[in-house]
């Protein structure tokens, strides 16, 4: 059996002698999870006893377990039920289980590897033991990416806990400033036995403040990030239908809140006797594992998908208050330990092999000092400057977190039991379980890594603000005609409230046969505007109805005040636009000319269109006649209803063949019309630029507008394109327009008998929220 129990690569010796330093040969194995037991060789380790020297040896197993349990455990168990709400329950909870274990696994790889090898101070040595120095370099600095990263997220969530408890007493970057230098001279204490003091206080504040909110949401009516009144989905599921780029990056998210082990290799570097740090980790992860599965089912099965973000608020704001205060001090230590845990790195690498690493030398002081001040400066310069900065994290967990956490094991076992490859039945499978679980790590870093980048992407096609003065949520009525934009001032933007609020705007709302009974339609379209400004109810909020229908400005301001909205109140007819205009014109303030197939540099100010609309069977359809002149001139529109109650056949094309050639007469001329700049001009039929339908058409009704628009310009060549639904170009355009509102204020010109807000409210400008 001695081929089970010995590492197989007998070149790893003398190349780590060369590369590292002395190694004594110290015979180990990790069958069972076992290591043999190991001379307490001053040689082996980076930090050595003796006089004169700096002992940083001084961690015990269990302030070590503690230390571990704050690296891994943090308010970020409460985000897990978001992944549920993708993945559903018992998905979500397989995930939890199947993560947690396998990143157990992974951490005894780790620390059997750093306690076989001589001067394994962190991942990056490890790194070099098998790769050489180029290897070490690009995964130290992975290491140190990650870690900086983390640290930032620790600052957001601080100054967050402060603007909560203080109600925004100052501005949120002065307190982001004032956390960092907490966390700049607390994460400069030399040892980790000197932060491990910081850990305990730490770690039992964030856990007694994720109790409370668990216990919290258990006893509330609702959840906080849930509609007030009315009824609500509360988007519980067994099984969830994610797609692939939802699906990956929920299972990303529950693999990261787990996968830090790789700055557990520091602090086992810093333990009175490394051999003992399997107790540490079995102790930190199994805590780990129970808490995160506990914690997270309750939450989804009483908050569904209405996590509040940040998640301490999910409870409501009371109790949101207490959970701040409670978990403060672990939120402030958080940042302070993966600033230190970085910037011990970058200290070891400075200073290896020098008099000056365990010596109060004037060079050790500065190096670690500048090492700890310089990080914690980026720290706070990444969380100023990346406005997406939920999205940033999630890269980072894919790019960076993946390969330390799953590829680079896999690699380190192989390397030290090549033999198996070529041995028994046994050892084969147990060395290609170990390159599986490398696959596993690609997979995991280019999938999820494209799940977050499409993510990106959705939220921007979303037209939701990504820019760090607001937040702006739009939703419209299904024909178009009306925009419910709601602008949040916030200093970041959140991926998962983004995701939220997507959610949320997938149901279409139908004005109604009437614009009188429009008003039910306004309330229902405003439920999920009012659940998602909820997750930021204590900042300022300026809720805004946006109609082209004047007839709707009395029952949206009803509409507002039933639903008990944030003041200011605002309702706004624009008469500038009639209604078949108003997407186009919206689409084009968000560049989106190529989605809705026209000229990219076409000015939004020079369209000419106009509309016919049909329902087939209650399937809103729309065909847009659109001209485009380079000259300046007013917009004319027009529209014509059409109601086809049966299905779409040949005698549907000829009506639509009819009704077109009615709107081409009313709005087209068939010479050239004097005067361009007249309110009467009517472009010239051969100048329509483009047919194109819009809308959610069946197969056989779009056939059969194909076969229309082909009787009516058979001298086209693009004849027809298909579009998004109008709706969604009025609520991708609103946002973009509601944000050029509040950036320039002089260039939107509001009608003050089309304002309509309670009378005992001062509305504020624009730049002023």
């Amino acid at each position: 059996m001695s081929d089970i129990t010995e590492p197989q690569n007998p070149k790893s010796f003398d190349a780590e002698k060369e590369a590292i330093g002395t190694l004594l040969d110290r015979p180990a194995s990790i069958r069972a999870g076992k290591i043999e037991d190991l001379q307490d060789d001053d040689q082996f380790e980076v930090f050595k006893k003796g006089e004169g020297n700096v002992d940083f040896r001084t961690v015990g197993w269990i302030k070590a377990a503690v230390i571990f349990l704050k690296i891994i455990f943090a308010t970020g168990v409460l985000a897990i039920p978001s992944a549920y709400a993708s993945l559903g329950a018992l998905p979500g909870a397989l995930n939890v289980l199947g993560w947690c274990a396998l990143n157990t696994y992974t951490g005894i790889i780790l620390g059997d590897f750093r306690n076989r090898h001589a001067g394994c101070h962190s991942v990056a040595d490890m790194a070099g033991v098998i790769g050489g120095p180029i290897l070490r370099e690009g995964t130290g600095v992975l290491f140190a990416l990650a870690y900086i990263i983390c640290a930032a997220s620790g600052i957001i969530g601080s100054s967050a806990a402060l603007n909560a408890l203080s109600e925004h007493a100052i501005c949120t970057m002065w307190f982001a400033f004032i956390i960092t230098i907490v966390v700049a001279i607390t994460a400069s204490a030399r040892k980790f036995e000197t932060i491990g003091w910081f850990t305990w206080a730490g770690f039992f504040s964030v856990f007694i403040a994720v109790f409370i909110v668990v216990i919290g949401v258990t006893v509330v009516d609702r959840p906080a990030a849930a509609p007030k009144t009315g009824d609500f989905d509360l988007g519980y599921h067994i099984i969830g239908h994610p797609t692939f780029a939802g699906g990956i990056t929920a299972a990303l998210n529950i693999f990261s809140s787990s996968a830090g082990t790789s700055a557990m290799l520091p602090v086992i570097s810093e333990m009175r006797n490394p051999k003992d740090y399997k107790k540490s980790l079995y102790l930190c992860m199994g805590f780990v594992t129970a808490a995160y599965l506990a914690f997270s089912l309750v939450v989804y099965a009483y908050c569904g998908q209405w996590i509040a973000s940040p998640s301490l608020g999910s409870a409501g704001p009371l109790i949101k208050k207490i959970a701040y205060g409670i978990g403060l001090i672990g939120l402030i230590v958080t940042p302070c330990l993966y600033t230190h845990v970085a910037a011990k790195y970058c200290f070891v690498r400075i200073l290896r092999n020098s008099q000056h690493l365990q010596r109060s030398t004037f060079v050790h002081f500065a190096t670690w000092l500048g090492c700890t001040l310089v990080l914690s400066a980026l720290a706070l310069i990444l969380a100023a400057a990346i406005p997406i900065f939920d999205y940033i994290i999630a890269l980072a967990g894919s790019v960076c977190f993946a390969p330390l956490a799953l590829m680079l094991p896999a690699a380190l076992w192989m390397y030290d039991f090549a033999g198996y490859r070529t041995g028994t039945i046994l050892q084969k499978g147990a060395f290609y379980a170990h390159a599986l679980m490398f696959v596993l790590g690609i997979f995991m870093t280019v999938g999820g890594t494209y799940g977050t980048v499409a993510s990106i992407v959705d939220a921007y096609a979303q037209g939701l603000s990504i820019g760090p003065r607001y937040l702006t949520v739009v939703q419209s009525l299904d024909d178009g005609s009306t925009a419910l934009i709601a602008q949040v001032e916030a200093d970041t933007a959140h991926s998962k409230w983004y995701a939220k609020v997507k959610q949320r705007m997938k149901i279409e709302y139908h004005p109604g046969e009437s614009n009188t009974n429009d008003m039910t339609a306004l309330q229902k379209a405003l439920i999920p505007v009012q659940s998602a400004i909820n997750d930021y109810f204590e900042r300022p909020t300026q809720i805004s109805v946006f109609t082209s229908l004047q007839e709707l400005r009395m029952s949206g301001r009803e509409a507002l005040i039933k639903l008990n909205m944030l003041a200011p109140l605002k309702v706004e007819y624009m008469d500038f636009l009639s209604r078949p205009e108003t997407a186009l014109y919206y689409a084009y303030r968000l560049d989106t000319c190529e989605t809705v197939g026209l000229p990219q540099d076409c000015d939004p100010d020079l369209i000419h269109a106009g509309a016919v609309w049909f329902d087939f069977d209650g399937t809103s359809l729309r065909i847009w006649l659109i001209e485009v002149d380079e000259g300046v001139m007013d917009t004319y529109g027009g529209s014509g209803d059409v109601n086809i109650h049966e299905s779409a056949s040949p005698k549907t094309s000829n009506v639509i063949h009819t009704q077109l050639m009615n709107l081409l007469d009313q709005y087209t001329a068939m010479e050239d019309f004097p005067g361009r700049h007249s309110h009467n001009y009517k472009p010239h039929r051969s100048d329509i630029t483009i047919a194109m339908i819009s809308g959610d058409p069946t197969p056989d009704s779009v056939d059969a507008v194909r076969q229309a628009i082909s009787s009516v310009f058979p001298d086209k060549e693009l004849q027809f394109q298909d579009s998004i639904a109008p709706s969604e170009i009025m609520a991708v355009g609103a946002a973009r327009r509601a944000r050029h509102i509040t950036d320039n204020p002089d260039d939107f010109k509001v009608y003050p008998q089309y304002i309509l807000m309670p009378p005992d409210y001062q509305y504020p400008p624009h730049d002023e929220l």
